[in-house]
């Protein structure tokens, strides 16, 4: 319904704060460096919120599609917005914006292909990674103005999810293969679901990591699960060297 819940005790407690559109899906939630919240929506839409989430403005100046699957921080500061209906409607793509949402400008999807935007991530080098359900995943090392495709090892093209530790090391979620990740910028995949269980068909629905860098990946009828330990040490920070690219 549209609803946005908040906790004050780090998930112990939630409760709900506003409903940002009646009858739509809040896809995706994002924080940027000036505070501002932006909620993207399933056919609305993006909303903005300057107070910690109690009311929210629409803002759609610039977006031509209001299917908004995802969203992501750059390290420049600027708001990267994924986009595509699952159902009907144009193929998806990527905005951006540089006025923290108040107005969006839509990238090149020269390199992507047809399809669903269905994650978007950015490294602490600038790269920015796009998971279609078409193709795999794509990267842009200018802010979206070209892409290219960053699939060696990568077993399905369905990605459904992406996330990335503070060395810059990929991981992406996919519709029935599990787990994949990259160390070298997405050169090269190799998975990394071992562990994870449901008989024939692994569907990872959600990645994330914690401040410890602990994996955790959410799978379809099969539950939540963590990696046996950290996806990153001190002494392996950084991973690459984005000067290789």
């Amino acid at each position: 319904d549209g609803d946005i819940y908040r906790s004050t005790d780090k998930g112990d407690h939630w409760a709900t704060v506003c409903t940002v559109y009646p009858y739509t899906w809040v896809t995706s939630l994002v924080a940027d460096s000036s505070g501002f919240f932006l909620a993207g929506t399933r056919g609305a839409y993006i909303y903005r919120s300057s107070n910690l989430g109690t009311t929210w403005t629409k803002i759609d100046s610039g977006l031509s599609d209001s299917s908004i699957n995802c969203l992501a921080v750059h390290p420049s500061g600027d708001i990267f917005a994924g986009t595509g209906d699952p159902a009907e409607g144009p193929p998806g793509r990527v905005f951006r914006s540089s006025d923290h949402g108040v107005s969006w400008a839509a990238t090149s999807n020269s390199g992507l292909p047809i399809g669903r935007v269905t994650a978007l991530v950015a490294d602490r080098f600038g790269a920015l990674y796009a998971a279609t359900t078409a193709g795999g995943v794509f990267r842009s090392s200018d802010k979206g103005a070209t892409w290219s495709g960053a699939n060696s090892g990568l077993a399905d093209p369905h990605v459904t999810c992406l996330t990335v530790n503070a060395g810059g090391e990929v991981y992406a979620g996919t519709l029935g293969h599990g787990v994949f990740h990259t160390t070298d910028g997405g050169l090269s995949w190799s998975n990394g679901g071992s562990g994870l269980s449901y008989p024939n068909y692994i569907q990872v629905t959600a990645l994330g990591l914690d401040k410890d860098s602990y994996l955790f990946a959410g799978v379809q009828l099969a539950g939540a699960f963590r990696s046996l330990g950290p996806t990153l040490s001190i002494a392996e920070y950084p991973r690459f060297d984005p000067g290789s690219f």
